[in-house]
């Protein structure tokens, strides 16, 4: 029995768990084993339904962010989860890295920001700013609770 469920053969019935000497202690041990083993594979197959739906949802969120019209950036704790092209593009940078390096300007993150006198800062508890683009363009950019907007 012990080979058979160390080749993954779950379906195999542990015989003589009723009895009541030390092989049925063996077999009810087996048993157990044998159960848990069961378990952690229905786990395993739950687990990998569940990354595939948050694989599925990932990707439409990413399509629904890169389709909107509104640059979208998504902070946690100072650090950006995502951000979609449009925010790049409305504040005409380069790259990713670029834009946290701007939005630790706007937000008076002096760790994260460069010095550069001709870029204004958003105080602490405002929620709405305007932002000059090099091209001259200027971009409304709003905080809430969970990032920033811009316009």
């Amino acid at each position: 029995v012990m080979q058979r469920l160390a080749q993954n053969d779950l379906e195999v019935s542990v015989p003589f768990t009723d009895r009541k000497n030390e092989v049925g202690d063996l077999a009810r041990a087996v048993q157990v084993f044998r159960e848990a083993q069961v378990r952690k594979t229905e786990l395993a197959e739950i687990n990998a339904r569940l990354e595939q739906k948050v694989k599925q949802r990932s990707s439409e969120l990413e399509q629904t962010l890169e389709n909107m019209a509104q640059g979208i950036v998504l902070m946690r704790d100072g650090e950006i989860i995502i951000a979609n092209s449009k925010a790049i593009a409305l504040l005409e940078l380069k790259d990713e890295t670029e834009l946290a390096t701007r939005i630790a300007e706007l937000t008076n993150d002096t760790e994260a920001a460069s010095h550069t006198p001709e870029r204004r800062r958003m105080p602490p508890g405002q929620s709405r700013s305007d932002i000059v683009c090099p091209s001259g363009r200027i971009v409304e950019f709003r905080r809430n609770p969970h990032g920033f907007v811009g316009e």
